[in-house]
């Protein structure tokens, strides 16, 4: 395909070390936002609440992911993804052995308040034998699940969810944990990396915005054929103002070189803030030397 000769597209490559690397310290980042994860689930009865310590979870798999596969030089979309996913996924199931071992120890309930604003805590405490156990053990797992699954384990307005409305919260939250990572990966094995010199291409952020001119905008195939005059003769703009931002990806001679244009909105919301929305117009593009420099200087003028 034609695309392929104008913008950056990924070897494929990967080293037999992320196969080791990624997992290992994933596994760790797992582990402590499992203990975590579960602490907070079981402590904290509401719903809306957990969303966002899940979402949090996930974040911090992505995290461990992502300088993982750049410290192992993933260039590989697939391998990449297949390895959050992994992550991702032993973060989930030891969430579960964790929380399952929280189960086995629970103790009393107390309920403070009352009517339908009542709300109930669990003592529990946290036996690290317990949970390797349970975490060697899957068929434990399962059956604790089953039993939740009939008989549910929290509830909202005193009504215990449980069964299929059960699973599909379950089913949210897994995915969450499992997928970020996973997402993650694959931006770190689409960023630019120069084969010639094995190592990731420098990033750079230009300061300088310029107008989103139509010419701009609607001549992507000219800019794809090296034509930039339409960007070098757009007006400028200041940062607080909407227009069109530039990230360039080299080696470190400049020999080989990527562009990046992004749209950024600035908005004001209802309650009179502002608030920046970004999306990239072209991404990774090839651009010459010459070209990049006289934009890098026409941006900082």
């Amino acid at each position: 395909m034609e695309e392929t000769t104008h913008y950056y597209k990924p070897s494929g490559k990967f080293s037999i070390l992320a196969l080791l690397t990624v997992p290992v310290l994933g596994s760790l980042a797992a582990g402590i936002g499992a203990l975590i994860y579960s602490a907070l689930i079981w402590y904290i009865p509401f719903i809306y609440i957990n969303f966002f310590i899940t979402l949090g979870f996930g974040f911090l798999l992505l995290m461990a992911v992502m300088p993982a596969l750049r410290m192992a030089r993933v260039r590989n979309l697939g391998v990449g993804f297949l390895l959050g996913l992994l992550v991702g996924a032993l973060g989930v199931y030891l969430e579960w052995s964790v929380y399952c071992a929280l189960l086995i120890s629970a103790g009393e309930t107390t309920e403070v308040g009352s009517g339908l604003r009542a709300l109930s805590f669990t003592d529990t405490s946290f036996d690290l034998d317990l949970m390797l156990n349970v975490a060697v053990h899957p068929s434990v797992i399962w059956e604790i699940i089953k039993a939740l699954y009939a008989e549910g384990s929290w509830g909202i307005f005193r009504i215990t969810v449980s069964g299929i409305p059960l699973v599909l919260v379950w089913l949210v939250e897994a995915g969450i944990i499992a997928f970020l990572p996973a997402l993650g990966a694959i931006g770190v094995a689409s960023e630019p990396f120069s084969e010639k010199e094995g190592k990731w291409m420098k990033e750079t952020k230009f300061k300088g915005r310029i107008a989103p001119d139509d010419a701009i905008l609607n001549g992507i195939s000219l800019l794809e054929q090296g034509r930039f005059d339409a960007i070098f003769d757009a007006a400028r703009v200041s940062e607080d103002e909407s227009g069109l931002g530039f990230v360039a990806y080299s080696d470190s001679r400049k020999e080989e070189n990527y562009l990046t244009i992004q749209m950024h909105r600035i908005e004001t919301t209802s309650d009179g803030k502002s608030k920046t929305t970004s999306a990239d117009v072209v991404t990774n593009l090839k651009i010459a030397k010459i070209h990049l420099d006289r934009l890098a200087a026409s941006l900082e003028s």
